[in-house]
């Protein structure tokens, strides 16, 4: 069963699927830029019109705790639109945490197996207070050129979370990098390569890469199409 916003659905009606979308998120205060903070529904709404037209049934919604997640209106997106919404679990790069949290410090101060229990509770409970429950644990991060210790503790929690829950997880590699490093991670820690997602290693731009990556048993996720800022599609 797959875990949406209003309830389990079987597999196969989740149909045409985009695996790595933010609908409801807030990076404006870490990014300065309210481009950053997708509050316009009826643009939303348009944006999954046009999904809808080419046969997207499903999304996979990776906006986490520290991202300004709003699984409130995930639901209402959900239900206005008819599509069915995915909502994720997890702590996003470093210095997002360290802006959205009570004092800044609740990741840097916690074990691994306390921010997998934070998860557990989202995947098997529900998100702040409501019955919304994660179906994914995502987009958990590693920044560039270097994990911080931050980032290498949720990893771990994530890997500990999937392992037990045996939801999958999906992340972000800036620029497309330290995919093996997150692997290492993963394997270490007992969760099922056949579960995890790398997001953005498209922008890696490096076959060989994708080769020593795709021996690892992982899924590659290239989902930055369109943002020819950082790479060109061609």
């Amino acid at each position: 069963m797959i875990q949406t916003v209003n309830g389990p659905i079987s597999a196969k009606e989740l149909g045409v699927t985009m695996c790595h979308e933010h609908l409801a998120v807030d990076l404006s205060r870490v990014r300065k830029d309210q481009d950053s903070n997708f509050d316009d529904r009826e643009l939303i709404c348009d944006e999954i019109e046009k999904m809808k037209a080419f046969g997207v049934q499903s999304v996979i919604e990776v906006s986490c705790n520290d991202m300004g997640r709003d699984v409130k209106t995930l639901r209402w997106y959900s239900n206005t639109c008819g599509i069915h919404i995915v909502a994720s679990t997890g702590y996003y790069l470093e210095e997002y945490p360290q802006l959205y949290l009570n004092g800044g410090h609740f990741v840097r101060n916690s074990s691994p197996e306390e921010l997998s229990e934070v998860f557990c509770k989202e995947i098997t409970v529900g998100i702040d207070g409501t019955d919304i429950k994660a179906g994914i644990i995502g987009e958990v991060a590693s920044g560039e050129p270097v994990m911080t210790e931050s980032e290498r503790k949720v990893l771990i929690a994530a890997a500990l979370a999937g392992k037990r829950t045996k939801t999958a997880v999906t992340t972000h590699c800036q620029l497309g990098r330290l995919g093996l490093e997150q692997c290492e991670l993963f394997h270490k820690y007992g969760m099922d390569p056949a579960k995890v997602i790398l997001g953005h290693v498209d922008l890696a731009n490096d076959k060989a890469y994708y080769e020593e990556l795709l021996k690892q048993g992982v899924n590659l996720g290239f989902d930055t199409i369109g943002k020819t800022g950082y790479l060109s599609d061609e």
